[in-house]
């Protein structure tokens, strides 16, 4: 309940300040991903750059990367697999349980300090502080793996995940708030989970659960169509349609993109703003001074 008061007070204090944009150039070129933390953005190309509020991790200290070829981030850390293996940094620079699977495709990164690497066979997870990612048995060929939860507070929920698995949706972990109560699908395509609750592409449908309903990230808006990626963020749910339009609800969805807005390829969430990737240009908007300084 306190955790709740809390961030209904900081959305409401947020909610009263101008929605400001901001935008820059970017020294890499052919840009594929964006990924977000509490005030940073990092942007995947030919290299991989971050740009935001200067913070005691050194976020935009990134490691040398060949040829990156997955990005996650959040908190104050980030990871990225290049053709080397997986590479960490900000607060997860100095990390011992980093995963070990051999020749990783994807990562998905949950602030502090949980973990999960995949490859076209199998997944690896690890966490710090005594913290323990308990995978579904057997788990494989995963498609798409997304972390969830609040691993820093006490007031939150425990971990969790959800994963495309063999052309099929799975979650598990704690299950508290419903979130890893998974619906029926036929044609999982793009999944998300936040702090607690979790959302899935099924077909040209989405669905939302989790969170007891109580926070409106999973009332999904009737007529949304078109979707084609998915993001979620504690209290927020975003969707990104084929034309480019995002369309979001739940607490955060105040914060509207700009009019001006180009047709968006992806959209991620950060604290208190947001970021959208265009044609190898990135363009966030946030409330007050929350929009990422560059």
């Amino acid at each position: 309940m306190f955790k709740l008061i809390f961030s209904l007070l900081l959305i409401c204090l947020h909610g009263h300040q101008a929605i400001a944009s901001c935008e820059t150039s970017w020294k890499i070129s052919n840009i594929k991903k964006i990924s977000t933390g509490d005030n940073f953005v990092c942007a995947m190309g030919d290299s991989i750059e971050c740009r935001g509020k200067k913070n005691k991790y050194g976020i935009s200290e990134i490691p040398y990367l060949k040829q990156p070829k997955d990005l996650s981030s959040d908190g104050n850390g980030a990871c990225a697999i290049d053709e080397e293996g997986l590479k960490c940094w900000g607060s997860m620079k100095y990390t011992s349980e980093v995963p070990q699977l051999k020749n990783p495709s994807e990562v998905s990164f949950k602030t502090p300090d949980a973990l999960c690497v995949a490859n076209n066979e199998e997944v690896e997870c690890r966490a710090q502080k005594g913290g323990k990612i308990v995978l579904p048995f057997g788990i494989k060929h995963v498609s798409q793996l997304s972390l969830g939860g609040d691993y820093g507070s006490y007031f939150g929920s425990p971990r969790f995940g959800c994963g495309i698995v063999s052309g099929q949706l799975e979650c598990w972990g704690d299950n508290y708030y419903g979130q890893t109560d998974a619906p029926q699908t036929s044609n999982p395509m793009a999944i998300a989970v936040g702090e607690k609750h979790s959302c899935v592409l099924d077909d040209s449908k989405v669905k939302c659960w989790g969170d007891w309903g109580t926070n409106g990230q999973t009332i999904v808006p009737k007529g949304l169509n078109s979707v084609t990626q998915l993001v979620a963020y504690p209290f927020e749910t975003c969707a990104l349609k084929s034309n480019g339009e995002i369309s979001c609800w739940g607490m955060g969805s105040y914060l509207m993109p700009p009019k001006n807005l180009f047709a968006a390829k992806q959209v991620v969430i950060g604290r208190f703003f947001k970021c959208a990737l265009g044609s190898d240009e990135v363009r966030c908007w946030g409330s007050g001074d929350s929009c990422p300084q560059f």
